[in-house]
């Protein structure tokens, strides 16, 4: 086996989103990101190597590498740990898991202005068997019942459809133990 675990890769969209969203969505931005900083850190202690990187596709991969004395690899989308070096890039392989996270407001902004059949077309169709599309947030506690329709709709069309396993969480901490138990199950 040419590993020792598997590595999650996130992208930095949501932290470009924060730049240029409103103060109150910034300082809930910026909770996010202390929250995945503290969470990296939780990660690290457990011997995981943390990365960033930006992806072509979804919110988060996992890759293997070959094994190396005592290091376990995973990479996320955070900025505050040293990427892999040019040789450690070469020697990767994607593993067939890509994870797409939507907070609930994403995920209506997404459906209501079209981006979302798109990026699950590409989603469907970037060669990658397991595709994880991960809710964020509590759908009960949204103001307006129309929305939470629509997004009762859209998991139940994910459910049934089946070209995704859909995950759901009811805050970005849950999302990250939910990360930390994918990687150590993959």
């Amino acid at each position: 086996s040419p590993t020792n675990q598997a590595a999650a890769i996130t992208t930095t969209t949501t932290t470009n989103n924060i730049a240029s969203t409103s103060s109150a969505t910034t300082a809930a931005g910026a909770s996010r990101i202390a929250a995945l900083q503290t969470h990296i850190q939780t990660m690290t202690n457990k011997g995981i190597n943390v990365e960033h990187r930006m992806l072509p596709i979804g919110d988060a991969l996992w890759v293997a590498r070959p094994k190396k004395k005592s290091n376990n690899n995973i990479a996320t989308a955070t900025g505050t740990a040293t990427g892999p070096t040019q040789q450690q890039q070469q020697r990767e392989w994607v593993l067939d898991y890509v994870l797409e996270r939507k907070s609930l407001a994403d995920l209506v902004g997404s459906i209501t202005g079209g981006r979302y059949e798109s990026q699950c077309y590409v989603l469907r169709r970037c060669g990658l068997d397991t595709r994880f599309y991960l809710v964020e947030g509590e759908v009960d506690r949204m103001a307006k019942p129309t929305d939470q329709k629509m997004i009762r709709t859209k998991c139940a069309e994910m459910d049934v459809e089946g070209d995704f396993k859909l995950l759901c969480t009811i805050n970005h901490q849950d999302t990250f133990r939910l990360y930390d138990r994918l990687t150590t199950a993959i």
